[in-house]
């Protein structure tokens, strides 16, 4: 149904180990609009947004680059993360997150730099940067502070167009939980820019909290919600 290789697959079933990953999660103030929350999610009580850029040098898929956009969702009163847009720079996390999860991956060219206590980083889709961030690191914290983050479920609408190009083969809500252990954490303060698809769901330029990690996690299986 989804097109996926029988001969020479292209990525192993789940779980998938990610190791000593470097991230950088910036969080907005605010709700994302209302239309990018599929149905069977609502918006929460306390609205939140999130952008998450990635290095994973050393995974089950191999190493690769990543740039997560999530939403603040509710399903049936449980607070979650609803993932509207993400990015990457290898095929096999390309098709293993559609394919598997639903996540809704595309292709770009992705920057993570860190020199000193300077935090820079860039979203490059077709030509345009869709994301820029400029953050300074002002403390380092309790590697544990933020283990309620990583403990939400993400959510995705895992959508495959019909072979007729009408009706869709798959239209489902899915759920997954990461298993993450945070053996490094510092927080600081930036400015994230954004143009295109990504301005939609973030705005234009926000000014940020960010939390600049390093973790081992573990994405498993996900679960049919639909």
């Amino acid at each position: 149904m989804n097109g996926s290789p029988s001969l020479a697959p292209l990525y192993p079933s789940p779980p998938y180990e990610y190791r000593r990953a470097r991230m950088v999660t910036c969080l907005l103030e605010g709700a994302a609009p209302r239309d990018v929350l599929p149905a069977g999610l609502d918006l929460p009580e306390s609205p939140s947004r999130a952008v998450v850029f990635a290095d994973y040098p050393d995974t089950t898929i191999g190493p690769y680059r990543e740039v997560v956009v999530l939403a603040g969702a509710d399903r049936q009163g449980a607070p979650g993360m609803f993932c509207p847009l993400i990015y990457v720079d290898a095929d096999a996390a390309l098709c293993a997150g559609r394919e598997i999860w639903g996540f809704p991956k595309k292709l770009a060219h992705i920057e993570l730099e860190q020199d000193g206590d300077e935090v820079r980083a860039r979203l490059v889709r077709g030509g345009v940067e869709l994301l820029s961030l400029n953050g300074t690191i002002e403390e380092h914290v309790d590697p544990t502070a933020f283990a309620a983050l990583g403990a939400l479920p993400l959510y995705n609408r895992k959508l495959i167009p019909g072979a007729a190009a009408k009706e869709p083969d798959v239209d489902r809500l899915t759920q997954v939980f990461l298993d993450i252990v945070t053996h490094e954490a510092s927080t600081g303060t930036g400015s994230l820019r954004a143009t295109g698809e990504a301005a939609g769901v973030v705005g234009d330029l926000t000014a940020i909290t960010m939390i600049a990690t390093v973790v081992d996690s573990v994405l498993p299986a996900g679960e049919d919600l639909s």
